[in-house]
């Protein structure tokens, strides 16, 4: 005679840190709508209403971190890793929080002394800040909060993929780098000039 023994086997535990993932993306995304929305309300008169600046605004964050998880997921598969598109996407979202708080502050969104403005959101926070110069404008919004900001994508795509964190941080600063000379390149090309990192 055999006897069968039920043996009660727990959910995956994967299921709801996505879920709350994805409920704190969507937090984000909201907190960016009302960031660039204040701003574009208080800012100089354009020639859209601010909801269709904070609307495009959005959009092009979204788009952005949609690009910045299509080249962060190469760079894990170059190490070993497949994580999933989506799940990087979510979570570099998440993640820049600390950006769009930047930005709130470099747009005068938050009273806070000049210096403090500075050293959280980088030179953009400086008053009447333009910079014209392609290398000051690709690191213009270095400061605190864009290191927060990299330190928290490290740490969950780290954690994504189980891999060290210095594994992650390594992913983040490559591709920050990356895109900070691409934006040198692009407003220098911009002003008709051609940048060339080579020096020819």
């Amino acid at each position: 005679m055999t006897l069968l023994r039920a043996i009660d086997v727990p959910p995956p535990r994967s299921a709801p840190r996505e879920t709350h993932v994805s409920i704190t993306a969507l937090l984000v995304a909201l907190l960016w709508f009302d960031v660039l929305w204040e701003t574009a309300r208080h800012g100089e008169p354009a020639a859209f209403p601010p909801l269709a600046v904070a609307a495009l605004g959005l959009a092009s964050q979204l788009l952005f971190c949609a690009f910045e998880a299509v080249l962060a997921r190469a760079a894990w598969q170059l190490a070993g890793h497949t994580p999933r598109w989506e799940a990087l996407a979510t979570r570099i979202l998440a993640a820049s929080s600390a950006e769009a708080f930047a930005v709130s502050i470099a747009a005068g969104g938050t009273p806070l002394p000049g210096w403090l403005a500075q050293l959280l959101a980088g030179a953009r926070a400086a008053p009447l800040a333009t910079p014209d110069a392609g290398l000051a404008f690709a690191f213009a919004g270095f400061g605190v909060l864009a290191l927060v900001r990299m330190a928290l994508s490290a740490q969950q795509q780290a954690r994504l993929v189980r891999a060290p964190f210095a594994h992650g941080a390594a992913v983040v600063l490559a591709l920050w780098f990356a895109t900070r000379l691409m934006m040198w390149w692009s407003s220098e090309l911009a002003r008709g000039r051609s940048y060339q990192p080579w020096g020819s």
